[in-house]
C-alpha cells in the first residue's frame, strides 16, 4: 500500500510541476510578443533539472554504473565502438567520462543533447513553439527522455531523420536512422514505417481500420516477437517476452489509456480534416501508426515504446493543425485549449500508470546519493 501511495504522490506532485512550468511559460508568451519567446528558458530549465538528477528513472542505476565502470573495460574510444553495433550509449559514456569525470556526467550531457534538439526542433518546424513545448511536457515526453535515454536519443534523431525524408534528402535520412540505431536498434525497424505512413489516407476510416489491425494484430504479436528475436541482431530482446508475459495489470491500463488518449486526440482533428494543413495530416498518419502499435502493447507492453517514435509528433500537430490563416483563429485557439486541459489528465494518468519511473521520486546529487529500485524502495 505504501508503494502505491508513493505513486499516487509523485504523480501529483509531477503534474502539479508540469502545470507551473507550462503556466509560466505561457506567462511568458503573454508578456512578449514573439511566438517563439521563452521557450529557450524552458528547455534550459528542464535541463538543469534533468541534469542535477538521482534515482530518477527505471534504469537510472544501471546507466549511472556503466558511466561510472566504462574505462574499467575499454581503453579508447575506438574500443567502444567496435565493441558491438549498438555503442552509442557506451562510446557516449566513454567520451564523457573521460572529458569530464563528473559522477553525473552522462546526465548533463544527455540533458544539453535533449534539451537543444528539441529546442532547435520546435523552432524551426512549430508555428507555436510554446504550445509545442507544454504540449511535449504535459504529454510524458520529459519524463520519456529522464528514463528512456538511449531510446530517446534514437527517437530523436528518428525525428530529425522525417524532416529530411519530407524534403527527399534520403542520405541524410539513412544517415540520421544509422545514428540512432547505434542508440537503439528498435530504429531499424522503425524507418521502414515512416516510408510507409505517407501512404495512410488521413480519414476517420482509416483510423477505425488502424485501430482494428491493432486488434487483429493483438492475438499473432507474439509470434511475430518470437520469430524477430531469432535474428542475431535482435536476439537481446529475447529476454522482454518472458518479462512481458508477467506484467501487471498497470501496465495495461497504462497502454489502454495511451490508446483512448491518441484515438479522441486523432478523431478531433478529424472532424476538421478540410482545415488541416498537410503538415498536420502527415503528423496524423505518423500518430495512426503508433496507435496501432500502443493496441497491440495491451498485449506486449514493451511495444509502447516503440510507438513513442511516432506519437513524438503529437507536439507539433497540435501547434501546426491547421493552415496559417485559421491557426490564429478563436477555434484554433479554443481547442488548443480544451486539449492543454486533457492533456493535463492524461499527464497525470500516464505518470502513475506507465512505469516510465521505477523510483516514483526526484532527488539530486544536493541530497542524495545513487542506489538501486530495490535499495530505494527498502530505505
Amino acid at each position: 500500500m505504501a508503494r502505491y501511495s508513493r505513486i499516487f504522490m509523485f504523480s501529483l506532485k509531477y503534474t502539479i510541476f508540469c502545470i507551473v512550468i507550462v503556466g509560466l511559460l505561457l506567462l511568458i508568451g503573454s508578456i512578449c510578443k514573439s511566438r517563439r519567446s521563452g521557450t529557450f528558458t524552458f528547455f534550459t530549465l528542464l535541463a538543469v533539472i534533468s541534469a542535477i538528477r538521482v534515482n530518477t528513472g527505471s534504469d537510472y542505476f544501471n546507466y549511472y554504473i556503466n558511466y561510472e565502470t566504462v574505462t574499467n573495460y575499454y581503453n579508447s574510444l575506438i574500443d567502444t565502438i567496435t565493441s558491438r553495433y549498438q555503442f552509442g550509449i557506451i562510446s557516449m559514456d566513454y567520451a564523457v567520462q573521460k572529458l569530464f569525470g563528473n559522477s553525473n556526467g552522462l546526465f548533463i550531457a544527455i540533458s544539453v543533447v535533449v534539451s537543444v534538439i528539441l529546442w532547435g526542433i520546435f523552432r524551426c518546424y512549430s508555428q507555436f513553439p510554446r504550445i509545442s513545448a507544454s504540449v511535449w511536457l504535459l504529454s510524458g515526453f520529459y519524463l520519456i527522455s529522464n528514463n528512456l535515454l538511449k531510446q530517446y536519443i534514437a527517437m530523436l534523431f528518428m525525428m530529425i531523420g522525417y524532416f529530411f525524408m519530407r524534403r527527399r534528402h534520403f542520405v541524410l535520412f539513412i544517415f540520421c536512422t544509422f545514428l540512432a540505431s547505434v542508440f537503439h536498434l528498435t530504429a531499424l525497424l522503425v524507418a521502414p514505417m515512416y516510408f510507409f505512413s505517407t501512404h495512410i489516407p488521413v480519414t476517420k476510416r482509416s483510423l477505425v481500420l488502424c485501430c482494428t489491425f491493432g486488434g487483429a494484430l493483438l492475438v499473432i504479436v507474439y509470434p511475430i516477437i518470437r520469430i524477430l528475436v531469432k535474428v542475431r541482431l535482435f536476439s537481446k530482446y529475447e529476454q522482454y517476452l518472458d518479462s512481458a508475459a508477467t506484467v501487471g495489470y498497470r501496465f495495461i491500463i497504462a497502454s489502454v489509456i495511451m490508446g483512448v488518449f491518441y484515438f479522441v486526440i486523432v478523431l478531433v482533428y478529424l472532424r476538421s480534416i478540410e482545415s488541416l494543413s498537410e503538415d498536420a495530416r502527415q503528423y496524423i498518419r505518423m500518430i495512426m501508426i503508433g496507435l496501432i502499435l500502443t493496441i497491440v502493447s495491451v498485449r506486449f507492453f514493451y511495444l509502447s515504446r516503440v510507438a513513442y517514435y511516432f506519437l513524438q509528433f503529437l507536439p507539433l500537430l497540435v501547434a501546426n493543425a491547421f493552415n496559417k490563416q485559421m491557426n490564429d483563429t478563436t477555434i484554433a485557439r479554443t481547442m488548443r485549449s480544451w486539449i492543454l486541459i486533457w492533456l493535463t489528465i492524461y499527464c497525470f494518468l500516464f505518470t502513475a500508470f506507465s512505469g516510465e519511473n521505477n523510483y516514483y521520486n526526484y532527488s539530486t546529487i544536493i541530497n542524495d546519493v545513487p542506489v538501486s529500485v530495490q535499495e530505494f524502495i527498502s530505505r
